[in-house]
């Protein structure tokens, strides 16, 4: 039994590339453009990724992209559900039922396990968004998150098959539940 995990990593370049900002993915690596680092500058008209105004790749306006020397790298990791010590344990069972009943408490026990640092993470980032809401009173966490949302739904609706539907919703509730959290925990 085994799971997979994506994981994508930052990786510096010694080249610059042409990045969208509204989404994170870079469109095209080592730009032959020269380097600005102006946000959205009429130079990424003439990008190779660029069809006009909007990008091939991530289909964003010109005016959403910015150079940076770095890109991103997925790596997916095949994980296993139980550790070797718990499958020799599972294996020394004899009864079929008392396997099963092992498996789901361990399970129950991992899922819990996660439960709680998704937990911890979550109040980890309220804290750190009522210290960015200190130092940028004008910062609106719920503008962002409900930008984030909009995109996420727009490029549903339009058919970009950037993200998996399974993982579009769980981001989009991800999301929501965020929203919910941080108005709880303003009050």
């Amino acid at each position: 039994m085994t799971t997979q995990t994506v994981e994508v990593e930052h990786v510096e370049t010694p080249y610059h590339n042409t990045q969208c900002l509204s989404c994170p993915r870079v469109c095209h690596e080592n730009c032959g453009l020269d380097y600005t680092i102006n946000i959205g500058d009429n130079i990424f008209r003439g990008c190779a990724c660029m069809n006009g105004d909007y990008c091939r790749d991530c289909t964003h306006h010109y005016s959403k992209h910015v150079h940076v020397k770095f890109k991103y790298v997925s790596k997916t990791t095949t994980v296993p559900l139980l550790t070797d010590e718990e499958k020799k344990e599972m294996d020394s069972m004899t009864d079929t039922e008392s396997q099963k009943q092992a498996l789901i408490t361990k399970m129950n026990d991992k899922i819990t396990s996660i439960e709680n640092s998704v937990k911890v993470f979550k109040n980890e980032l309220t804290k750190a968004l009522k210290q960015l809401k200190d130092l940028c009173p004008y910062y609106d966490y719920k503008l962002e998150l409900n930008c984030a949302v909009k995109l996420l739904e727009d490029e549903e609706l339009i058919g970009l098959k950037h993200h998996d539907p399974v993982e579009l919703k769980t981001l989009k509730t991800y999301f929501t539940e965020l929203m919910q959290q941080f108005d709880q925990a303003a009050s």
